[in-house]
Order: C-alpha cells, then sequence, then structure tokens
C-alpha cells in the first residue's frame, strides 16, 4: 500500500488495533526542558488530533517529567 493512501474505515480498522504504548514521542536536541531523545507526552494540538482519530490516550506511552 502507498504512503498516504489509507483513509476512511479502513484507517479506522488499523488505528482500532494500536495496542496501549504503540506511539512513543521523543525530545529534540533543541528542546530545553527535556534531554535529546526524552519520551514525552503529547502535546494539546497532537492530543486532540488523537481524540479526533478515536485513539484513546493510552495509545501513546507516558513521557518523562521535565526536567527544571
Amino acid at each position: 500500500m502507498a504512503a498516504g493512501t489509507i483513509s476512511g474505515p479502513q484507517l479506522a480498522e488499523v488505528l482500532a488495533r494500536l495496542p496501549p504504548g504503540a506511539i512513543e514521542i521523543s525530545a529534540e536536541a533543541a528542546e530545553p526542558l527535556f534531554a535529546d531523545g526524552d519520551r514525552v507526552d503529547p502535546c494539546v494540538a497532537c492530543a486532540v488530533l488523537m481524540a479526533n482519530l478515536g485513539l484513546p490516550g493510552t495509545t501513546v506511552a507516558p513521557g518523562h517529567a521535565p526536567r527544571l
């Protein structure tokens, strides 16, 4: 299947099969609150996108606390 061609019911079916922690988000070196590569929680925009796709919050692996 070519990239970007899955949509509609087919996309919903694939997303429903994602297990808890299937998605990991990591920080970049330019981020001052986290070390490069630290796993982080989704930003607000990403959380809204996930909700719109019907993904539960548990689909994203928990992130680390920011370093202060």
